[in-house]
């Protein structure tokens, strides 16, 4: 299960805030990039805000509804740059989590259907042709579909690598 969590810490970087207080996060994982909009104009806000709404969408789908919503002239020049900053700030902090997390598995000694596991869970992760909550579902389904000391191998080296990697 802290797999899962800990999965879900990198497949949603940033994602920090429900859309409002009165959702319920649990209930469909509807959320909106925090970091992103506590800083931008109204109406780049309220373009975000439409974009995360459907959270039926794909990873692709939701990145390619931000390029242009970053890109129309709707939003003001600042807002475009505090996009890109974002989106920077992003990428590197989710390059510097999967490569602590690769350190990890690298480092150390499973077996070749722990090794499997943790194949299987990277691909999911990587697809970007299905949503947030279809990644967590199917990252949840492959877990625990897979034996116990599989799951426990591949949670204990990913958590190493998180701590024993300190480029983050």
């Amino acid at each position: 299960m802290q797999f899962i969590f800990i999965l879900a810490l990198i497949v949603v970087p940033s994602f920090g805030a429900p859309i409002d207080n009165t959702v319920d996060v649990s209930a469909d994982l509807r959320y909106k990039p925090y970091e992103l909009v506590e800083k931008l104009s109204a109406a780049a806000k309220a373009g975000v805000d439409v974009i995360f709404k459907n959270p039926e969408q794909s990873r692709a789908a939701l990145a390619s509804a931000l390029e242009t919503l970053f890109t129309s002239s709707t939003v003001n020049d600042s807002d475009k740059a505090l996009y890109a900053t974002y989106k920077t700030e992003v990428a590197d902090k989710q390059a510097k989590l999967v490569a602590r997390i690769d350190a990890g598995i690298a480092a150390a000694s499973l077996t070749d259907s722990q090794k499997a596991l943790y194949a299987t869970l990277k691909a999911i992760f990587e697809n970007q042709n299905i949503s947030e909550k279809q990644s967590e579902q199917d990252i949840e389904a492959a877990s625990q579909n897979a034996p116990e000391a599989d799951r426990l191998a591949v949670e204990k080296a990913v958590l190493e690598g998180l701590t024993k990697v300190s480029d983050f």
